[in-house]
């Protein structure tokens, strides 16, 4: 049996997908008022799912500012 805490001000439409998708009856779900069991979000940073988790993002700059950036190394070069 599942137990399937709902905030009580969820939209009627989303709460009947959120059923739907978790194939839950009526019986089966708890109307919360108020935060949901903030506490136990951080039992999904344990879980073992590498494809949930974000690309990491690696900074480049673009050629045209290698190019640029050598030009001004060239400039105050020659003004040493």
């Amino acid at each position: 049996m599942i137990r399937l805490e709902i905030e009580a001000k969820m939209p009627e439409e989303l709460r009947a997908f959120v059923q739907r998708a978790l194939s839950t009856s009526d019986d089966e779900v708890l109307l919360v008022d108020g935060v949901l069991a903030m506490n136990e979000l951080s039992q999904l940073t344990r879980l073992d799912r590498p494809d949930l988790e974000f690309v990491p993002y690696v900074p480049r700059h673009p050629n045209a500012y290698a190019i640029t950036a050598a030009i001004f190394s060239q400039r105050s070069g020659r003004r040493t």
